[in-house]
């Protein structure tokens, strides 16, 4: 298990960031390079559940995620299935001057033979989720 958290301020007001970070159909067009194909295959008021397929560090991944939503502030996700299941991650909107500051907490739990490959490489999967995390901010002002 790897605890990260990533700390980012983007240009946009708080509702608007919020609002783009939690709409999952429109990651396929905004990260295309990290998003092929998701389907929101269940909403209850504000959860939802969503199959996830992409590539993140030229590896393809399918997830399946539980995404808990507190508008406008804090957006849970806890992924049920694949390499990663377990893991849980939070992201808090806060409103400061000038825009928003995005906080991600991650409790990252890899499985298979990524659990093994993490031993040996805790600073490439922070680089990793980190260019993640600029290209989010950055779909984010647009």
């Amino acid at each position: 298990m790897q605890k990260i958290q990533l700390v980012k301020t983007v240009n946009v007001e708080r509702e608007k960031a919020f609002k783009a970070g939690t709409d999952f159909e429109s990651f396929t067009s905004k990260l295309p390079q990290y998003f092929k194909l998701i389907r929101i295959r269940s909403v209850r008021e504000f959860t939802s559940v969503v199959e996830i397929h992409g590539k993140i560090a030229g590896k393809e991944f399918a997830v399946m995620t539980k995404n808990v939503i507190k508008q406008p502030e804090i957006h849970e996700t806890f992924v049920l299935s694949g390499d990663a299941r377990g893991s849980h991650f939070i992201k808090k909107y806060e409103s400061v001057p000038g825009g928003t500051r995005i906080t991600i907490d991650i409790d990252l739990k890899l499985r298979g033979l990524l659990r093994f490959a993490s031993v040996f490489s805790v600073n490439k999967i922070q680089k990793i989720i980190n260019e993640y995390f600029d290209d989010f901010t950055k779909a984010i002002e647009t």
